[in-house]
């Protein structure tokens, strides 16, 4: 009987030395900590402490008679009692939730607002996820042209090319007159110079492998392509950053 009440004691949260100390001291009513240990065959100085989180729990009281405290249980109901205070107190603190949320949040707004916002692709099929993304980051918000950088050495070429994720969005855009301005980074082994076209059709014979890099620049994010072993793209949304890529291509002429 001791063992299957001290289990369910446990069940509410007392350890099992505080579940033994609390079923002795319901048998036998009011006693010393002596007492208690040598009953429960536990050191006298940690069934004191033990004594004392009880207390704290209100599981048990204490009185004192003769400069001596005696531990005891003042209502078999206690565990009841218990559970009823904690249910007030987490009912309390489910009506004030939402208000802590809404304070955090504003603290979550204060602390991010001008920092960039960051989005990895890299499951299956990121590739088409990002021009779709994309795709839908122009129509929103009504672009009429966009700025891509690609990377175009003999260290990037390979038979990957751009597939049909590219011709599927470059078709899309085509149809809305959207148009791309594209910068080349062109060389043999590594970039030697940097020319900018409007030439869509160029972009498609592009290398998609072997560290190839595609940068698509909007008003105020940036999309990346990086093409490696473990190809993935990224979005980043900062004005400050697009906006410097912005300044920086604008630099470069047109391709005659």
């Amino acid at each position: 009987m001791k063992e299957n009440i001290s289990s369910l004691l446990e069940e509410f949260g007392l350890t099992k030395i505080q579940a033994d100390i609390f079923v002795f001291l319901y048998k036998y009513w009011a006693k010393t900590a002596s007492t208690v240990a040598q009953a429960v065959w536990w050191e006298r100085t940690n069934i004191y402490k033990t004594l004392k989180r009880l207390l704290a729990k209100w599981i048990i009281s204490e009185i004192t008679k003769s400069w001596v405290k005696y531990f005891f249980i003042a209502d078999k109901h206690v565990i009841w009692n218990k559970i009823k205070e904690e249910y007030r107190e987490l009912k309390r603190k489910r009506e004030k939730i939402d208000i802590l949320e809404s304070h955090l949040q504003e603290l979550e707004d204060e602390s991010y607002w001008d920092r960039p916002k960051i989005t990895f692709f890299e499951w299956t099929d990121w590739l088409g996820q990002l021009y779709k993304n994309m795709y839908r980051e122009i129509k929103d918000n009504k672009y009429i042209q966009i700025k891509m950088f690609a990377s175009n050495t003999l260290e990037n070429k390979s038979n990957l090319k751009f597939t049909d994720n590219w011709e599927s969005f470059i078709n899309k855009l085509k149809k809305e007159n959207i148009s791309i301005e594209a910068y080349l980074g062109n060389g043999m082994m590594l970039l030697e110079n940097i020319t900018k076209t409007y030439n869509i059709d160029i972009i498609k014979d592009l290398p998609a492998q072997n560290s190839a890099i595609n940068t698509f620049i909007f008003w105020d994010f940036v999309y990346i392509i990086i093409f490696k072993q473990t190809s993935f793209g990224i979005k980043i949304e900062n004005e400050e950053f697009a906006w410097m890529l912005h300044f920086l291509l604008e630099k470069i002429e047109l391709k005659k």
